[in-house]
């Protein structure tokens, strides 16, 4: 994989301001091994109960005692040997099927997926890192603006909550091309980013999505959000779940190499020159689609010193409602704005287009207007954090650009019962269906506090102390 910044530069090693984060996690993931194989046959000796994902017989081995750092470890992974066949979970690929077929056989399953047994993974780490590999390839080729035209599909924050894709898949159609319920010939499928983290199936969103990309590389298009970011997701649950499912130290070196992919993704997409879509916002640096087709790829985001185009797409929100004009500071920290519907009009007179499209909040229904419906919030995962309630929304967007909201409720009360629920947990038996769940509806912006903690960036990369596995504070 070619370096982010300059030759000079090691592969996906952190740098800057997001150092202090990366060093924090290896802290925690600093991998050592000792004469013993670092994954065993015996599930006694297994790392945990949650790494499962090789055969009998299979094993992963260094010299005796090694030490690797996390910065090194797309080069360490030529050292690595793997002993026998994979586990039965591992199913084997059917002859000539690609990893990315493969992928999408095992994990698309809009109607019947449940979460599986024990936390294991249908793919090895091997094959996690062919899909990297492949999706970089594209991705790298692709503009920091993609143009795309209508019809398509866009879905806002996913968060590891697979099971809420799979419902809004199953609900209103798939980017199948066996399925009865595919519509990926009709359609095209874009989403905002914020893949991972949070929920507990971020590995099978991103390999998911990965595989997609690559089976449909002109129909399928991935954005960048703020938690696609080493620095982020190494603190707020992706790379412990891919350390704990697919074994510490493959986990590790899968971990690096999404990131690299992440690096590389578009921040920005136009659809049919009329709808800009982003993660974030356009803060306080974005006046123009210029500015976002400027942004140079790869990259890390910088959180500290004055606001950044990057930063800004990533991270910053509208004003808490329409009555707010101008820029204001926003509730993430320092360096980032939030912008009024003054600033939207402007922004979309100047660029003559007609909506905003984002993603980054966490709204009651799933899907919230702005600016006089200029600007659109959608969020696509329910019961966020497993506490909230919420709906979740993607968009249908016609060939006459006309925006039709689909939703799918929450799939649990908000009654005592979410203390014992995950965020994609499949409901019990006695659960209300999801057209019974009584659920406030979307407060106005200004009385937005839906008893979601506020996220501030300075406080969500550098006063953790640990590494959670679903810690909840932000969209």
């Amino acid at each position: 994989m070619p370096p982010m910044d300059s030759a000079n530069q090691e592969p996906t090693r952190m740098d800057g301001p997001e150092s202090a984060a990366y060093e924090r996690a290896q802290e925690h993931f600093d991998v050592s091994v000792s004469d013993q194989a670092v994954i065993s046959t015996s599930r006694s000796q297994q790392l945990d109960s949650d790494s499962s994902g090789w055969e009998d017989g299979a094993s992963v081995k260094l010299e005796p005692g090694r030490r690797v750092s996390l910065g090194d470890l797309p080069a360490e992974g030529r050292r690595l040997s793997r002993g026998g066949s994979p586990s039965p979970i591992m199913k084997q690929p059917e002859e000539g099927e690609s990893v990315a077929a493969k992928a999408i056989r095992l994990l698309l399953k809009p109607a019947d997926w449940k979460p599986p047994p024990e936390r294991t993974f249908p793919l090895c780490g091997g094959e996690v890192i062919d899909l990297c590999m492949q999706t970089e390839a594209l991705v790298e080729k692709e503009g920091s603006c993609l143009r795309v035209q209508a019809p398509v599909k866009v879905f806002g924050d996913v968060h590891g909550q697979y099971a809420d894709l799979m419902r809004l898949f199953d609900a209103y159609g798939s980017p199948s091309k066996l399925d009865a319920n595919g519509d990926i010939a009709a359609y095209d499928y874009l989403f905002l980013g914020d893949y991972v983290d949070r929920g507990r199936h971020s590995l099978e969103v991103v390999c998911l999505l990965f595989a997609l990309k690559i089976e449909n590389p002109t129909h399928v298009h991935l954005l960048r959000g703020n938690h696609e970011d080493a620095s982020v997701n190494c603190m707020f649950g992706f790379m412990a779940e891919c350390c704990q499912r697919l074994g510490r130290e493959i986990g590790a070196r899968c971990w690096t190499t999404v990131n690299s992919v992440f690096n590389y993704l578009p921040v920005g997409a136009l659809i049919a020159d009329k709808i800009l879509c982003i993660h974030g916002g356009i803060g306080q640096t974005v006046h123009t689609i210029a500015d976002i087709e400027g942004v140079k790829r790869p990259c890390s985001v910088s959180l500290d010193g004055p606001p950044s185009v990057v930063k800004d797409l990533l991270w910053s929100d509208p004003t808490s409602d329409d009555s707010v004009q101008g820029f204001t500071s926003s509730k993430r920290g320092p360096g980032v704005s939030a912008f009024g519907p003054d600033q939207v009009h402007k922004f979309c007179d100047r660029n003559k287009i007609d909506l905003i499209l984002r993603a980054h909040e966490c709204v009651m229904d799933g899907i919230e207007r702005f600016a006089g419906g200029r600007l659109i919030t959608i969020f696509s995962a329910t019961n966020y954090c497993g506490s909230i309630c919420n709906a979740g929304a993607m968009v249908v967007i016609g060939r006459d650009l006309e925006v039709v909201p689909k939703i799918i409720e929450s799939p649990v009360a908000p009654a005592s019962a979410l203390a014992q629920s995950e965020p994609d947990e499949e409901p019990s038996s006695n659960a209300p269906s999801p057209h019974s769940v009584l659920r406030d509806r979307s407060p106005t912006k200004a009385a937005k506090q839906i008893s979601a903690p506020v996220e501030s960036e300075k406080a969500e990369r550098w006063e953790h102390n640990s590494l959670p596995f679903l810690e909840f504070a932000d969209c």
